[in-house]
């Protein structure tokens, strides 16, 4: 095991220790640790049977926006809160959301978000998004009545189903370069993608290192790659990780 692989497992249990809620610690590819109630932030909030995905601090450059998927457990179940908590008022954090009536977070969200963050002051910043997710135990259609319809034939036509999101994250190791791949599914094809830095720590990272970070994108008919390329300066800690996704459709 190398050296920044036992300083990094230091820190993830240091985490853990903090926590008593941390039932879950992140595993070696980046992944968001879950926590049971009680927990500090909102995102369980008057929801009951709803376990917490608590993501890592992800950097929200100037004039860029920044995008992080989380994901419930075993991608199961629907979302029923949402947190974030920024390192400062002038980072903006919002969430892309289904359309859907009546609006239920079991039609609106699904098993997933995926999170936005821009600065406001020109300078970087950063967020930790969080999910409270809930087992699924009944299917809604999600179909409702109305008082009054519109006669004859509706203008324009309905809108395409919402795009797939798949994401994989890959833990930074200092001076080396790096590939991760995100795929589609089976006879779907790519038609947007995003990357992402982050880091694993419990507090607002510092931000003086993210230019060590290069990321570069290769994209094919059903799949996007993540090329990371890391100075040898970037420090062991706090954990530095990246995201790569893929936008889909059939």
């Amino acid at each position: 095991m190398t050296r920044r692989r036992l300083v990094a497992a230091a820190t993830l249990l240091a985490l853990a220790a903090s926590s008593a809620a941390v039932v879950a610690l992140a595993r070696p590819d980046g992944s968001p640790f879950y926590a049971v109630p009680p927990s500090p932030r909102k995102e369980c909030h008057n929801v009951d049977h709803c376990t917490s995905v608590i993501g890592p601090w992800v950097v929200a450059p100037t004039s860029v926006q920044a995008s992080w998927l989380l994901v419930c457990p075993k991608r199961r179940g629907y979302v029923g809160g949402t947190d974030t908590r920024a390192s400062s008022a002038a980072v903006r954090v919002w969430f892309e959301g289904q359309i859907g009536a009546p609006v239920k977070q079991s039609v609106t969200t699904g098993a997933f978000l995926l999170f936005h963050g821009a600065t406001t002051n020109d300078r970087p910043g950063s967020f930790q998004p969080t999910l409270g997710c809930i087992k699924l135990l009944h299917h809604s259609t999600g179909r409702s009545t109305v008082s009054a319809r519109q006669s004859g034939p509706l203008p324009g036509t309905n809108a395409g189903a919402p795009l797939d999101l798949y994401a994989k994250e890959i833990v930074l190791n200092a001076g080396t370069t790096q590939r991760r791949t995100a795929f589609c599914a089976r006879g779907e094809k790519l038609v947007g993608s995003w990357t992402q830095l982050a880091f694993g720590s419990e507090d607002p990272p510092p931000l003086n290192n993210i230019n060590k970070v290069k990321i570069r994108t290769v994209e094919t008919r059903d799949s996007v790659t993540a090329v990371i390329t890391t100075a040898a300066s970037l420090p062991f800690v706090p954990l530095a990780q990246v995201q790569v996704g893929a936008k889909c459709t059939t």
